[in-house]
Formats: C-alpha cells, structure tokens, sequence
C-alpha cells in the first residue's frame, strides 16, 4: 500500500487486505490509524516522490469548506481514513501544469 508520510513524501507501507468487498479491500494489518492511504492515482506517483495528501470525497459528494480541509479525517473514514490524492512533483516529471 502506498501512504504519504509525514515528510510528504510517497512511501510503501507492508498490509494484510486478506477480502474485498465490492471494490473496498478489508485490511486487517499494517494501519495503525491516521496514515494518508493513496487510493487513486496511483500511475502517477512511485515511491520518495514528493506528494500532497487531500480528503477523499465520494462522488457526487459537496466539497469540504476550507476548515473541514485543513482538519485531519479520522481513521473510520472510508478508504481507510483518507483519500491521498497524490500529484507527483512538476519537475519529476517533467510536466508543466
């Protein structure tokens, strides 16, 4: 499982997701809680690449207001506690945008 850790930085982190449900893994270990779980684009992104973490917002869901995104999401959330939505470094690369 790809996290983005403390240090912004795009890091593997080892977990057991023995059963699916639907499109949702179950992981029984290697979360302790709080950790900012990649779980969309992930073709963007590899390991020690620079990467900022947001909420994950279901579709069709409102946006968060600015304080909602500032503030840490509990680990209850869905996906795991959070979306990292992780957006590799321009100069990595090399893309302009």
């Amino acid at each position: 499982m790809l996290v983005v850790g403390n240090d912004g930085k795009v890091a593997a982190l080892p977990v057991k997701a023995p059963q699916a449900i639907g499109d949702s893994w179950i992981v029984t270990e290697g979360l302790k809680g709080g950790e900012k779980v990649i779980v969309e684009g992930l073709q963007k992104v590899k390991v020690g690449a620079p990467a900022k973490a947001v909420p994950f917002q279901p579709a069709g869901a409102p946006a968060p207001t600015a304080k909602q995104a500032s503030e840490p999401q509990p680990a209850t959330d869905t996906k795991a506690g959070a979306k990292a939505e992780a957006q590799a470094d321009a100069k990595s690369d090399g893309k302009q945008g």
